[in-house]
């Protein structure tokens, strides 16, 4: 298993000359962002044979790139290095085609649409107000005030909340007697 070296970044700074304001900032955009490749890597040093976050690849993938290596290459020594938690070839691929473009940032894109779930501790909270305030409030209507579906409102009521219907009132399931009744 590859060793990293341990970089400091006042050690950076001080081995770099700059002729003009221009160089200046390139060369501050560099030692930014070597210094943030190192700490992802020193951060996953020891968890190596971990999976490693998506940022801290791209900035391997980033780095690599911009020592002259092509994906084929920058992929074996992930593969190398990282095991079975390196990127596939696709991924890298897409990266540094992404990189040599002139893409700066590391992050995700945002996503238009809707966010995947609804259920904020904000959400729970307003489900659980209501229902203190009247327990024999209707899952369709918690739903038609917060504006989200019935499903997600069972939910949050019976896998966050931990509450059940009896007799037509909302109530913790702890309450509930530990055998159910049978039906006959």
């Amino acid at each position: 298993m590859r060793t990293w070296p341990k970089v400091e970044e006042d050690e950076l700074y001080m081995h770099v000359q700059f002729s003009t304001l221009s160089d200046y900032a390139d060369s501050l955009r560099l030692i930014t962002f070597v210094v943030f490749l190192f700490r992802a890597i020193e951060n996953c040093k020891s968890t190596l044979s971990e999976k490693m976050d998506n940022i801290s690849l791209r900035a391997v993938i980033r780095y690599l790139g911009l020592k002259g290596l092509s994906p084929k290459e920058v992929h074996e020594d992930m593969v190398e290095t990282l095991g079975e938690g390196a990127p596939s070839y696709s991924m890298v691929k897409k990266w540094a085609a992404e990189f040599k473009r002139g893409r700066e940032s590391l992050e995700d894109d945002p996503r238009s649409g809707r966010p995947v779930t609804v259920t904020t501790q904000e959400v729970i909270d307003k489900i659980h107000d209501m229902i203190s305030a009247d327990q024999r409030i209707t899952q369709r209507c918690i739903a038609t005030k917060l504006g989200i579906s019935q499903e997600r409102v069972n939910a949050v009521i019976q896998n966050d909340l931990q509450m059940t219907k009896v007799s037509a009132r909302w109530v913790p399931k702890l309450l509930r007697t530990e055998t159910p009744v049978e039906n006959k």
